[in-house]
């Protein structure tokens, strides 16, 4: 189940950042300024507005020393505005005639300050495009460049937390997917990833410096949604897989709610009933559940088991990201601003956990590379580098267990070897074992299995192809033996070699298959004998 719904849930990702992307450049605001002044990046001190219900006006009366080489810049968040000199409007903003969109996004609007603006009432007034909140309107006033390093300098701490987060997210992506192979780490790591990836994007896009130079004005309100709503089920698989939690049917049941969630929020906003803004409560209310059962499922786990570095380590960084959540919504009802405690908080989890995933990870592959040694060293011909006699019956079980087609046995064995040990030595006689045994794998490795199952005995397993290919590849072996002789050898060399094809009129088993390859083996070692003496 969980593959399934992590591909689904990639899925639903790539199509909201493609809806995401669509409705960037289909849905621009509707923007007027008078005598099509060039737009400019940005301006420097902040003009407070009032603000009364949906509603807010400010003016503000520039002297013609104030307005040499100024901007004015105001930052609109779910805002339309006009802005009148005087009477006489010279720049507006309004949200798109699209049925999909009721709102202006986060958009960024420059007027420059010409010399006869001077000694005129410049006013803005502003309403909110939903009518269950006030306007949002950050505003500076002042020379451009020293507006852009404001903006850029207020902002640098949340935005580079942001790309760090997405940084983070995307080496762990890349290790996750291509470098650590199929195990239960590498899904760890996959959704951990996944969850930084989401998280840092979220922030990025909420960002003054990328609403600033990127003007997708609404797209940037899809991203922040799309993240947020996409983020807990990852982070809820990670938890999961860290600690080793059975699949429990409340993990179930918010995995799909929550995609229901997003799929509810989505409809709702492309039939444009109600914005992802006005169904933020939704995923509000998806959070709280994700939550507690986060809460739930760590504290039942410490429970149960004896607690784990690991389990300590979680605990702690929970704790820490609390804690800067708390002063970031502790700096927001007092402030009316948004900090970048609770972005630093999450950086710092997604490096601590994400080291501590990595090191982890590092662990299992070195266990299971030390682990694939020992296996090998199990079924593997120290000599030979073949498999061994262990290899053989576990793969002939194998094979009579999932019995489907035909399988041919042959059987080999090294004439004179015992000859060639006490005329030349133990050294020379280990030479002609391996020599045979390169000679035999290059004649069968390309569709067969080859083992050394005793001193001077050799097998191969393979499948039934036909007759035709069995004999020529028995007479091939003959041939390379010949060669070899030619070249001169310790002995003259001769390979014995006997086949059968399993039959069910004649055999019982694969053992029968091999006796009967045994009974022509040794008939073609009686040949060779005669031939070479």
């Amino acid at each position: 189940m969980e593959k399934y719904f992590t591909r689904l849930y990639l899925i639903v990702i790539v199509a909201c950042m493609i809806l995401g992307i669509y409705v960037a450049l289909n849905n621009q605001n509707q923007v007027y300024q008078l005598s099509g002044s060039n737009t400019v990046v940005n301006l420097t001190e902040k003009i407070n507005d009032s603000i009364v219900g949906t509603d807010a006006v400010f003016e503000f009366t520039p002297s013609l020393d104030d307005i040499a080489g100024t901007v004015l810049v105001f930052n609109l968040t779910h805002t339309e505005t006009d802005v009148f000199l005087d009477d006489t409007v010279i720049y507006s903003v309004h949200r798109s005639d699209s049925h999909m969109t009721h709102t202006t996004g986060y958009s960024w609007n420059y007027i420059i300050m010409h010399p006869q603006y001077a000694g005129h009432t410049i006013r803005l007034q502003l309403h909110s495009c939903y009518d269950s909140r006030p306007p949002k309107c950050i505003a500076y006033f002042g020379q451009y460049h020293s507006i852009v390093k404001t903006i850029l300098l207020t902002d640098l701490p949340k935005f580079a937390t942001s790309l760090a987060m997405m940084f983070l997210g995307l080496n762990l992506f890349v290790y996750a997917v291509f470098i650590i192979g199929s195990s239960d780490s590498r899904q760890t790591l996959f959704h951990f990833s996944v969850f930084a990836i989401l998280l840092g994007f979220w922030t990025f896009s909420d960002c003054d410096i990328t609403t600033l130079f990127i003007p997708w004005n609404v797209a940037h309100v899809f991203f922040t949604h799309i993240c947020l709503m996409m983020a807990p089920v990852p982070f809820l698989l990670f938890i999961r897989s860290i600690f080793g939690v059975s699949r429990h049917p409340l993990w179930t049941f918010y995995c799909y709610f929550n995609l229901f969630v997003i799929f509810l929020r989505m409809i709702l906003q492309l039939l444009g009933f109600m914005d992802l803004s006005e169904t933020m409560w939704i995923t509000e209310i998806s959070l709280g559940i994700f939550a507690v059962i986060c809460v739930y499922s760590i504290i039942a786990f410490s429970i149960r088991n004896k607690p784990t570095p690991q389990l300590k380590l979680n605990l702690l960084c929970i704790i820490i990201l609390l804690f800067t959540v708390m002063l970031d919504i502790f700096h927001y009802i007092t402030t009316h601003d948004v900090s970048v405690y609770g972005s630093f908080g999450f950086l710092l989890y997604i490096i601590i956990m994400g080291i501590s995933t990595l090191r982890n990870s590092h662990l299992l592959i070195e266990r299971a590379r030390e682990n694939e040694v020992y296996r090998k060293l199990a079924y593997t011909d120290s000599l030979t580098g073949l498999f061994n006699r262990t290899a053989y019956e576990n793969d002939l079980l194998s094979i009579e267990s999932n019995k489907k087609d035909p399988e041919v046995i042959f059987i080999f064995d090294l004439n004179d070897l015992k000859k060639c040990n006490d005329t030349y030595g133990h050294e020379a006689g280990d030479l002609y074992i391996k020599t045979a045994a390169s000679l035999i794998s290059e004649v069968f490795d390309d569709t067969g299995r080859c083992y050394r199952i005793g001193g001077d005995e050799f097998c191969v397993l393979l499948p039934f192809v036909s007759t035709t290919d069995l004999d020529s590849r028995q007479a091939l072996l003959q041939r390379l033996c010949k060669q070899q002789n030619r070249k001169g050898f310790i002995v003259p060399m001769t390979i014995a070699c006997g086949y059968a094809v399993f039959d069910t009129a004649l055999d019982q088993s694969l053992n029968d298959t091999r006796n009967r390859a045994d009974q022509k083996m040794y008939l073609n070692k009686q040949y060779l004998k005669k031939q070479y003496s």
